[in-house]
């Protein structure tokens, strides 16, 4: 075969393997590559609240976050809004289910499956019973 032909065909080739990777991996063949940074939690606000609470939004503020990223609770995975993304921060309805045992429930924020950001701990408080002196339970 000429040679000419040979580096046509293969320059044509070369052509469309990157226009192919451009239509199924946004970005092209480095994203296919690239993974995103891990991303970082800042802080959480609230950082606690009481045992038996009623649900709560929960922010997660910190850098690296996508519209793919995800809250973590304990390791559980939580509905994220990413619509704050750009501004650094997101959201998720912590259900009053997760508050009924006392203790430190590490948050997390993942951006894949191997990007875990590192973890903020939420405190659920003990609910204390006081009872006037002198009373009965």
């Amino acid at each position: 075969m000429n040679k000419k032909i040979l580096f046509l065909i293969i320059l044509f080739l070369g052509i469309a393997i990157f226009l192919v990777a451009d239509i199924i991996f946004p970005g092209g063949l480095k994203n296919m590559f690239h993974r995103a940074p891990a991303p970082i939690i800042l802080s959480i606000s609230p950082t606690g609240l009481p045992q038996n609470s009623i649900g709560v939004t929960l922010r997660v503020y910190g850098r690296n976050f996508t519209e793919k990223s995800v809250i973590y609770w304990n390791g559980t995975t939580m509905p994220t809004d990413t619509k704050n993304v750009a501004y650094g921060f997101l959201t998720t309805d912590i259900p009053p289910s997760n508050f009924t045992n006392y203790g430190a429930y590490p948050i997390t924020v993942g951006n894949g499956a191997k990007s875990t950001s590192n973890a903020i701990d939420f405190t659920v408080g003990r609910t204390l019973k006081i009872t006037p002196e002198g009373a009965t339970i």
